[in-house]
Formats: structure tokens, C-alpha cells, sequence
């Protein structure tokens, strides 16, 4: 008899019995993690805040009257949490329009085209839709957050982008877990909290090592990119009702200020206001918190002249 033809050993049941064991214990971990991660994040205050405006988000419904004001809603990352001072962009737009802002930290543009669709798909009817990303993570390429795939996006957004990155098993896996698992959703996040706990001066050092690594801007392609995805964002919004506007928040980086323009020329050709209410080189440095993100004061300047900015850009 042939070796491939003798039959197969099964395994000891002692060894069945200690890998029994071994998948439960994996079981009551995960189920633990999960657990923790529930009770301790929905205690934090940057949680608190995101909850908060995503459900603000999700109820935001069509206007209810000839009178009732328009509704604006202002998505993006650290930069809108720092930089958008809803009390002072309303200041600006007058009484014809509110606004509400929606940020998650580290979010690129792939995160919030999807994000944007699944707050739509979600029931969310803002009768404008505001971006507000730097230029260069603009025309980046960055995958989305844990947070974002695991606190706004639907399954169907989850799927589609899957299929758009042409995503490998583990990527897709990843997405998935973060969409069902509070645990997996935010374990980037764990991991720079523990790294501020543990190492010392790590805010700083990441700041810095942030600041040294801009992308290498090229117009030439870098303009054709920015195009297409404004289209992208205007037909969706266009889709379900609604008007979308890019907005530049200035950062003094140089990518950013060298982008600046092509953001603009992009806007000019596919019909989407690109709203410049700051130039990025005309930002006085003082109202920077971080060399990057803008501070209580930067804020408040910003705001109200980007309510102002958005208010002509909507016009009547």
C-alpha cells in the first residue's frame, strides 16, 4: 500500500481537547477586547464628540419650509475638528443657511467618499455637502480609518470599496472586522494613545516628522487627479439632492500652498466651488496650534471668513 493511499491518523484526543481549549480561550479575549473597547472609548470625550455629530449628521433632513434655513454640512479630518468653529461659519453665512461639522481624524478622501455616501444611504439630507481636506491629502491616496469604516460606513460602502482598491484577503478582512468590531474599528487609535502614554515627547516628534515628509507636488498630475475626484463628489451629492463644495483650510505647508492653485483650476473645470477664504500663504503663523493645525484664534478667523466665502460660493 502506498503511503498516500493509507489512511489518515486522527489526531490524540488530548491534543483535540488542548486546541478546544486554546479556540475558547482566543474567544473569551476577543469577546473581553470587545467588551473594553465599548465601555472605555464610549467614556472618552473625543468619542463623545464624534457620536454626537455623527448622529447630528444622520438626522440632518430636507429643508422643512420656504423659510427654513439650508442646510450645511461640513466633513474632514483633524483640520475641521481644529479649524471649524460652527458658531462662527453661521456668523458668516447668514440666517439662510446652518451648519453642522462632522470630523474624524486622519480621514483622506477615499474615507470620506464613502463616508459621504453612507451618510446619505444612511438617511442624511444636508442640501450641502462641504469637504474640507488639505490639498494634498486631497490628491493622496490614503486608506480609510478603522473609525470611519466602523462608525459611518455601511456594509455596501465597505464592499464597494473593497472592489475599487482591488483589496487582498487580508485588507477586505480588515475592513470587515472594523465595520462589525468596536475593538478592531479602533485599535489604530489604541496604539497612538498608548505611544503618548509610554513615549515621551511622541506628540511632538510625530508633529515633526509629519512636517518633514510633504508630498513632492506636480501639477501636471496632480491637477488632472483633483478633477476627477471633485466630479466624483459632485455627482454623488448631485444624486441624492445636494450641492458639494470643496473648502481649503490653510495649513502653511508648502504642498499645500503649492496645490493650492491647482485645487482651484480643477474647480473652474468641473463646476465645483473651490472656496478659499484664507490663502494658505497669507495665514499668519501665530494662528497655527501645531505648525499645522489651526488654533483656537486661527479658528475663529478662519471660520467666520469661510462662512462668508461659503455664503457667495452658494449665492441666492
Amino acid at each position: 500500500m502506498s503511503t498516500s493511499d493509507q489512511p489518515a491518523v486522527p489526531a490524540p484526543a488530548g491534543t483535540r481537547t488542548h486546541t478546544a481549549i486554546l479556540l475558547a480561550l482566543i474567544v473569551v479575549l476577543l469577546a473581553v477586547c470587545e467588551l473594553a473597547s465599548r465601555l472605555v472609548f464610549s467614556s472618552l470625550k473625543s468619542n463623545l464628540r464624534l457620536r454626537q455629530e455623527i448622529g447630528t449628521a444622520l438626522h440632518i433632513a430636507d429643508a422643512a419650509g420656504p423659510n427654513a434655513p439650508h442646510r450645511v454640512l461640513i466633513v474632514g479630518n483633524s483640520l475641521v475638528l481644529h479649524g471649524i468653529d460652527v458658531p462662527s461659519v453661521d456668523s458668516g453665512l447668514g440666517p439662510r443657511y446652518r451648519a453642522d461639522r462632522l470630523a474624524l481624524v486622519d480621514e483622506g478622501y477615499d474615507g470620506w467618499r464613502y463616508g459621504i455616501r453612507s451618510l446619505f444611504d444612511r438617511g442624511s439630507r444636508p442640501d450641502v455637502v462641504v469637504l474640507a481636506i488639505s490639498p494634498a491629502q486631497f490628491v493622496s491616496d490614503r486608506p480609510p480609518t478603522g473609525v470611519m469604516v466602523g462608525s459611518i460606513w455601511t456594509a455596501r460602502a465597505v464592499v464597494a470599496y473593497a472592489l475599487h482598491a482591488r483589496a487582498d484577503l487580508t485588507t477586505a478582512t480588515d475592513l470587515l472586522l472594523a465595520h462589525v468590531s468596536e475593538f478592531f474599528a479602533l485599535r489604530q487609535r489604541l496604539r497612538q494613545d498608548t505611544r503618548k502614554l509610554i513615549v515621551p515627547g511622541y506628540v511632538a516628534m510625530s508633529s515633526q516628522l509629519f512636517n518633514r515628509l510633504p508630498i513632492v507636488p506636480d501639477p501636471s498630475t496632480n491637477e488632472p487627479i483633483a478633477a476627477a475626484r471633485l466630479d466624483t463628489l459632485r455627482r454623488l451629492c448631485a444624486e441624492h439632492g445636494a450641492r458639494f463644495v470643496y473648502l481649503i483650510v490653510p495649513t502653511r505647508a508648502s504642498d499645500d500652498d503649492v496645490l493650492e492653485t491647482a485645487l482651484v483650476d480643477a474647480g473652474h473645470s468641473t463646476g465645483v466651488p473651490v472656496v478659499v477664504p484664507v490663502p494658505n500663504a497669507s495665514l499668519p503663523p501665530a494662528m497655527l496650534l501645531d505648525g499645522y493645525h489651526l488654533n483656537d484664534d486661527g479658528a475663529r478667523f478662519f471660520s467666520v471668513r469661510a462662512g462668508d466665502a461659503l455664503r457667495l460660493a452658494l449665492g441666492p
